[in-house]
């Protein structure tokens, strides 16, 4: 009666331990997947990539509105803007919004023709 207690005793401490062993490493993987699955969820996923893509491309249609409205002005516009200026001149003494800056062609400078010898010394 002694040894089968003492095989019955052994047999429960050692399926006590398998069971113990067991959820200790259910919970050690528990918590590695847990870990991993939070790391996912932070890393960007196709889904942001394509939403945040989409945003660009919406920027970059934006970008081309503006661009494709840009109008250029010729000599008329500026005749008229210098005649406004002056006539308002004196009616507006409030400092006006900056105008668009007006590029020119300089005249050029003829260099006179000059006859170059080349002797041999």
């Amino acid at each position: 009666a002694a040894v089968s207690t003492d095989v019955v005793s052994e047999m429960l401490l050692n399926d006590v331990l398998e069971d113990t062993a067991r959820e200790l490493w259910n919970m050690e993987r528990y918590k590695k997947l847990h870990s991993e699955a939070i790391s996912m969820q932070e890393s960007p996923n196709l889904e942001i990539m394509m939403q945040r893509l989409e945003e660009i491309e919406r920027y970059q249609e934006s970008v081309q509105r503006r661009f494709n409205q840009i109008v250029y002005a010729g000599p008329e516009f500026w005749i008229n803007e210098e005649k406004e200026e002056r006539e308002n001149a004196a009616i507006d003494r409030r400092p006006v919004s900056p105008h668009p800056i007006r590029i020119t062609k300089t005249v050029e400078h003829k260099d006179p023709n000059v006859s170059i010898v080349l002797e041999k010394p």
